[in-house]
């Protein structure tokens, strides 16, 4: 697990990216948003509510309870999921190649390392 950690490069190059898209105030419709994968529900975990599916798609933040679903080795649901977007392609490309079989999703102010079978957080930084 400790390969699949962000690296002091990546960790540098994403905090810069966090930090400009608070700054700049990034146009959301650039990035890449959730491609439609669906992973199975656990049946412990709730699905993101409807109002809170909305709250988000406005540019909202996750209730405390939510934010802390996003946590190394939690699982990422399928609907806070399809709510994260892809990082844009001019950061993607500054970053070395990832672990396979996994993904650098945002969340909010966050960016996570995710197994792409699974949806387990296998890494989260927060920005500032």
């Amino acid at each position: 697990m400790e390969n699949q950690l962000f690296t002091k490069n990546e960790r540098s190059i994403l905090h810069e990216y966090l930090r400009n898209r608070v700054l700049n105030k990034h146009d959301d419709e650039l990035e890449n948003k959730g491609n439609g994968k669906k992973h199975k529900k656990d049946k412990k975990q709730k699905a993101l509510p409807p109002g809170l599916q909305k709250k988000l798609a406005r540019g909202g933040q996750l209730p405390p309870g939510w934010q802390k679903k996003v946590a190394r080795g939690e699982v990422l649901e399928g609907d806070l999921y399809l709510s994260s977007q892809g990082l844009p392609s001019d950061i993607i490309d500054l970053l070395p190649p990832g672990p396979n079989n996994t993904s650098i999703r945002r969340i909010e102010d966050r960016v996570v390392r995710v197994m792409d079978a699974t949806g387990v957080i296998l890494d989260v930084l927060k920005g500032q």
